[in-house]
């Protein structure tokens, strides 16, 4: 009896040190889980600070200062346009699509007259040239481009139109056509977000496309492919995008902030990632926003023009790392994946079609091809894509003339097994009717 009694005190004794250790255990793993998020957020006072003398945007008042208010005008021809694009008929759809696939000069008018309404609209935009978003910019997360399909539609409406205008011999209205393509760009680009930067890039290609088009038509004038130079010239690249950055850094700082189940599935490809099991909600915040902060800090003292470029660094290392902390910039702001190829393939297009524009004219004029860049005004432009000079080539009456992209590799000199695959960029450009 006496030793059963006896054994009863060792036995809990063994249990509560085992509980004791347990609990311990537990709270050494989770110390060792934590002490990246522990290690980031007792940085946050000392990121802030950086933060706002680098002059990085993060109270609510500073990003309202910097957007200012939406131009009613533009916001309005915004609405119309994407209301006439998503209430078209089948038939109007279908023209459409036959249209910018075959080109079909009757087809093309057929669209132009149906699509009435929606150039009026994008005319109005591109006019514009200003912030035409409606919306409530206080919520940064409502804070994206308005069906920004519907505008990149409606420039291709303008380009389809600049070029029926030119085959009619009517280079003025072709003119005013790619300059409101110009204005639709920089419409865009007013959006306080890279995503506006790269919709810009894309409607600035699509002017780009419309002038080489057009220099096709006019192969035999060297005057109106000197004037269209001109016109490429002018074509806006948004390298830069400060404004667009510091509408990053208030929207990444609000997410993080603000961060819960709702706002990780909207910002994030990976939501749960962003909300790490057994973490405290305000310590995951704090640890966010001091990780945001010294990024956007680090951006902000770039030199501009390499801002952007410092933000696409800091995503794609972000994605690789196991750092858990960095998830904020690996899964909340994707946007940033491919920024920076986006705005330097519309920048070196901008090169491209100034080059092959000079060789044209240089062509039209004296009804012979330059045999090298030596023989051209200001010799071989470089790519921005790449860093390396652009190239030429003359087949027959054909130019090409091209950036052999980011791998270095020229798969346009000779025709690829995998064209598909080439990361070459290319405008080609025919001497009609040359002797």
């Amino acid at each position: 009896m006496g030793t059963v009694q006896r054994g009863k005190p060792r036995g809990r004794r063994i249990l509560l040190a085992g509980t004791v250790a347990i609990f311990v255990g537990v709270g050494v793993a989770w110390v060792i889980a934590a002490y990246p998020w522990l290690a980031a957020a007792s940085r946050y006072e000392k990121a802030l600070s950086d933060a706002k003398d680098a002059g990085v945007v993060v109270t609510e008042a500073d990003f309202m200062a910097m957007v200012g208010k939406a131009d009613p005008e533009a916001a309005r021809a915004a609405r119309d346009l994407g209301a006439f694009i998503r209430g078209r008929s089948p038939e109007a759809k279908a023209t459409y699509d036959r249209a910018v696939q075959t080109h079909d000069a009757g087809t093309v008018r057929e669209t132009l007259a149906q699509h009435t309404p929606a150039l009026v609209a994008a005319e109005t935009v591109g006019g514009r040239s200003a912030l035409f978003a409606d919306r409530d910019f206080s919520n940064p997360l409502e804070t994206t481009l308005p069906e920004y399909s519907d505008l990149k539609l409606g420039a291709k409406l303008l380009k389809l139109r600049s070029v029926v205008r030119a085959n009619e011999g009517d280079f003025a209205g072709a003119l005013q056509d790619i300059r409101m393509l110009d204005g639709l760009a920089k419409a865009v680009a007013t959006e306080p977000l890279l995503i506006a930067q790269m919709v810009s890039s894309s409607l600035s290609t699509t002017r780009l496309d419309a002038v080489n088009e057009i220099a096709g038509v006019f192969a035999a004038q060297p005057e109106k492919l000197a004037q269209l130079k001109t016109e490429a010239e002018s074509t806006v690249i948004h390298a830069d995008a400060e404004a667009a950055i510091a509408g990053e850094s208030y929207f990444g700082l609000f997410v993080a902030n603000h961060l819960n189940r709702r706002i990780a599935e909207q910002s994030s490809v990976s939501p749960d990632r962003l909300l790490p099991k057994f973490m405290p909600l305000g310590l995951v915040r704090r640890a966010f926003a001091a990780r945001l902060l010294e990024n956007f800090a680090q951006a902000a003292r770039s030199k501009p023009g390499e801002r952007w470029r410092t933000l696409s660094a800091a995503r794609r290392a972000a994605a690789k790392s196991s750092e858990p902390t960095e998830q904020i910039l690996g899964d909340c702001l994707p946007i940033f994946e491919g920024v920076d190829v986006t705005i330097l393939s519309s920048a070196t297009k901008a090169k491209i079609l100034d080059a092959l524009l000079e060789i044209a004219r240089l062509r039209s004029a004296t009804a012979k091809w330059p045999e090298q860049w030596s023989d051209v005004p200001g010799g071989a432009p470089v790519s921005p894509l790449g860093g390396e000079p652009l190239r030429f080539k003359v087949e027959g009456e054909k130019l090409t003339v091209y950036s052999i992209g980011l791998d270095g590799v020229d798969e346009t000199e000779k025709a690829p097994l995998f064209p598909e695959k080439s990361d070459d960029v290319e405008y080609t450009w025919i001497a009609k009717s040359l002797p």
